[in-house]
């Protein structure tokens, strides 16, 4: 009985290795591909096309086709057709690639850290003027910065969108919500919208592993901001409801 065990456990050790392997060539030949042309498709589209581009057949069609992971959005109605400020949880980098072809003319907020990874702090240092750049160590700094560059953004009729946690938290227990997104749609009299996604439990971004199954995106509907600590406050508890369900 013992070397039955012993077996079917060596063979599941050696599928989920097999697994990490593929999921680790996979993400660094992605990645790779996605460096060379960003340098060489400008001719024909803008990097920002391109990169929506991308986006979305990897969300769409390449992570289904290799690790069974597909995604749905929830509350498409909800979607407003003008600017406004997006708060939403963060698991794990797949929706920071997400909100690129859902939200082609976004704004997104970054910590500066960001700019230090291999390829992808490349990519972006081509795109600094489509992004605001904040220090987390400096939060009045940081909260200043916010408020400026996003209402510049904002008047050119684009989304801002913020991951008020700071970090990412792929625990269903969300983290305190910081206030620049509820005080940037206040300062500009904009919706705030808040979403909800559990990208961890499927595609969690501290291990070369993934999991088959179906990440749920959820919007929820608009408000306008009347008191910014009671509106930061409204957003955590709906997304923290949204990831319970």
């Amino acid at each position: 009985m013992k070397k039955i065990a012993f077996f079917f456990s060596s063979v599941f050790s050696s599928l989920q290795f097999l697994i990490y392997l593929i999921s680790f060539i996979f993400l660094l030949l992605f990645w790779c591909f996605l460096t060379l042309f960003h340098f060489f498709l400008p001719f024909f589209f803008s990097r920002r096309q391109f990169l929506n581009f991308i986006a979305f057949i990897h969300h769409s069609y390449l992570l289904k086709l290799i690790f069974g992971i597909s995604w749905k959005l929830k509350g498409a109605e909800n979607l407003p057709s003008s600017a406004c400020v997006i708060i939403s949880n963060h698991q794990s980098h797949w929706e920071a690639i997400a909100f690129y072809f859902l939200f082609p003319f976004s704004v997104p907020v970054l910590k500066k850290e960001i700019l230090s990874y291999p390829l992808i702090g490349l990519l972006l240092s081509y795109h600094l003027k489509s992004f605001i750049i904040v220090d987390r160590s400096q939060k009045r700094k940081s909260l200043a910065l916010i408020l400026s560059q996003g209402a510049k953004a904002i008047a050119r009729g684009r989304q801002v969108y913020l991951f008020p946690e700071g970090i990412r938290n792929t625990s269903k227990t969300l983290l305190e919500y910081q206030i620049g997104a509820a005080a940037l749609a206040s300062k500009m009299n904009v919706v705030l919208l808040p979403i909800a996604i559990n990208s961890g439990e499927f595609y969690p971004s501290k291990t070369l592993g993934k999991k088959r199954g179906t990440i749920t995106l959820s919007i929820g509907k608009p408000f306008f901001v009347s008191d910014i600590k009671e509106a930061t406050q409204r957003a955590r508890e709906w997304t923290q409801k949204e990831l319970l369900t």
